[in-house]
This record gives C-alpha cells, sequence and structure tokens, in this order.
C-alpha cells in the first residue's frame, strides 16, 4: 500500500541519519500495516530492515528474532536473492554473538544462491564479511583470500561508484589483515577516484576516505611501535602517525556522529 511505502522509506530515512529511534518506529509501523493487508513482501522487508535497525542499536536477541522471521518469510516466498540476503544478514549478526560456525556457514550458503544466480553485488557482501569473520577468528590467510576473491568481483562492476565504494572497504579490510601494500594500493585508487568526483556525493566519498585512511595510519603506528628506537627522532615519527590517525578518524566520526 501507499502507506506502508511511506512508511518505510521514513524508516530509512531516519536510518541513514542514525537517528535509530525513530527508525525503528517506522519500520515497526510498516510492519504492522503489511501483516494487517496480507503483504508478505512487505513483511519480509520491514523484517528485516527491524533486524539491521536493532543490531545497530546493539539489541542482538531482538535482532535475531526478526531476521530469524525475515529468512521464513523468503523461504516461504521462495525468492533466492532475498533467502541470500537474510543468510548474510544473519551471518553478520551471528559474527556478533560469538556464533562463528554457523555464521560461517550461512555466507557460504548465501555464496552458493549467489552464484547461482549471478548476483555479483551479493557475492561481494558475502566475501567481505566471510573476510571480517576469518579477521575476528584471526585466520589471516582465509581472510586474505576471501577479501583478494572479493576485489577481483569489484573490478568486474560496472557502476564506478559502487566499484571504488568496494575498493575502500577492502582497503580498510587489508589494515585488518595487517597488509599495508594492499591497503595503500586500494588507498591509492580511491584517491584517485575522489579527486575526479565534483557531484553532490563528493563529501561522502572524502569521508570514506578519512576513515580508510586513519586505519592505515594506525597499522603503520602499531608496526612502528614494535621496532621503536627510544630515541628523539622515533618519539617525533610517532607523534606525526598518531597526528595523522587522529586528524582522518575525528573528521570520520564528526561527520558520522
Amino acid at each position: 500500500s501507499y502507506q506502508c511505502k511511506l512508511f518505510n522509506l521514513l524508516g530509512v530515512i531516519f536510518h541513514e541519519e542514525r537517528n535509530l529511534t525513530k527508525a525503528s518506529e517506522y519500520y515497526k509501523l510498516t510492519y504492522d500495516i503489511a501483516r494487517k493487508t496480507r503483504d508478505i513482501a512487505g513483511q519480509r522487508k520491514s523484517l528485516h530492515n527491524l533486524g539491521l535497525v536493532k543490531s545497530a542499536i546493539g539489541e542482538y536477541h531482538s535482532s535475531l528474532e526478526y531476521l530469524n522471521r525475515n529468512f521464513e518469510l523468503s523461504r516461504i516466498m521462495g525468492y533466492p536473492i532475498s533467502i541470500a540476503l537474510s543468510l548474510n544478514s544473519l551471518a553478520v549478526l551471528q559474527t556478533r554473538l560469538n556464533n562463528m560456525g554457523r555464521a560461517e556457514e550461512n555466507l557460504h550458503e548465501a555464496i552458493k544462491i549467489n552464484e547461482k544466480h549471478n548476483n555479483t553485488h551479493g557475492k561481494i557482501h558475502n566475501l567481505y564479511n566471510l573476510s571480517r569473520l576469518y579477521n575476528y577468528k584471526e585466520e589471516d590467510e582465509k581472510s586474505y583470500n576471501a577479501s583478494s576473491s572479493a576485489l577481483e568481483l569489484v573490478f568486474e562492476l560496472q557502476n564506478e561508484d559502487a566499484r571504488h565504494i568496494w575498493i575502500c572497504y577492502l582497503g580498510i579490510n587489508f589494515c585488518r589483515q595487517k597488509n599495508l601494500k594492499r591497503a595503500r594500493e586500494m588507498r591509492d585508487i580511491f584517491s584517485d577516484y575522489i579527486k575526479k568526483k565534483t557531484d553532490h556525493h563528493s563529501d561522502e566519498y572524502d569521508n570514506y576516505f578519512n576513515l580508510l585512511e586513519g586505519f592505515l595510519s594506525l597499522i603503520k603506528l602499531e608496526n612502528f611501535l614494535k621496532d621503536k628506537k627510544d630515541d628523539e627522532a622515533s618519539n617525533d615519527h610517532i607523534i606525526s602517525i598518531e597526528d595523522k590517525a587522529g586528524t582522518h578518524l575525528n573528521k570520520y566520526f564528526t561527520e558520522n556522529k
């Protein structure tokens, strides 16, 4: 219904603005209307959104309940891409709940579905989350391989904006893996791209760049401290790296309050 679509849109707007309480209220209104009108697709979408916003708030068990209900409706509807999306969202939450085995199973199942239906964007998202999961488990080689597989697919994307946003996110993943060489490669590609951006999205890209550059500086600092010599030059270098990391991360978090 029109009202259902309107409330869902308002929920998305508040979600993007990080007003999570308001977003939750509108998603719940959307779900109630969809249920009354027996709109299964509307129920599925609003349950998924409720699961995401509850996870962002930190209400993980409530989030799990919504996402499980979303998954069941996706199965009933029989939409493969919706099932894969549900599995991906469940896996992200299960990783936060330290249920790594189940999260890994769900991501591999989502990858199979997305491969079968040529959903490149979905598979990239699955591989990115799989890389993060392996990073949490300190399985560095698996984490790197998942990021590298995702990157191969990213370079195939026709949409330049989507391609470069993923390059930035994978650069952050390479930072987590302490692979500064690959992280710098991603930083340089992304930096060259945003220098050409003059549209209304340019500030958003600067924001992503600040996050990646901040991560890079922190990893550089961590590596330097391992081999630190106790002299004035070393101390000055540490202060310089700290200042750079602080500048970029402060800009990022100021924009994302």
